[in-house]
């Protein structure tokens, strides 16, 4: 939809180029994404908002595509993964300890959290109805999107 590819890096460096021609658009060095410390484990494109999701650490950060800091979160525990969840305006983020965790996109913060997975997350995806969710151990767990097994935060 952007024609835009993001990339990070175990330096924190975070790199948005276009598809077609590959050029260089954005550059977000580790002090700005807050990944100096472990690197960056996962972003994604948020296509409709044009912004950039960066997960470092214990720190989830929203960018514009001109690299100005729109929100900033310090969350429990250093993330794993994160995925959006664009129908619920929310990204969703596994952990090293097991938790999932949603967190509302304008302005950053928590919405819900599901009974924890039996090990560390791995990867999400975001179905119709479910969260499926692969752990380190090689377990592939679906949650629910309703409120059984969901603590609400709001």
């Amino acid at each position: 939809e952007l024609g835009l590819v993001a990339s990070g890096g175990a330096d924190g460096l975070v790199l948005v180029h276009t598809l077609r021609a590959g050029a260089l658009v954005l550059a977000l060095p580790a002090d700005v994404t807050r990944a100096d410390y472990g690197g960056v484990c996962a972003l994604a494109l948020v296509p409709r908002t044009a912004q950039i999701v960066v997960g470092a650490g214990a720190s989830l950060v929203v960018f514009a595509i001109d690299g100005s800091v729109l929100s900033a979160l310090a969350v429990d525990g250093p993330l794993s993964t994160l995925v959006l969840a664009p129908r619920h305006d929310a990204v969703v983020c596994g952990f090293a300890d097991g938790c999932l965790r949603a967190y509302g996109m304008q302005p950053l913060a928590l919405l819900c959290e599901w009974v924890a997975a039996p090990a560390a997350v791995m990867c999400v995806c975001v179905a119709n109805d479910a969260l499926l969710v692969g752990t380190i151990a090689g377990d592939v767990l679906s949650y629910g999107l309703g409120p059984v097994g969901v603590r609400l935060v709001r």
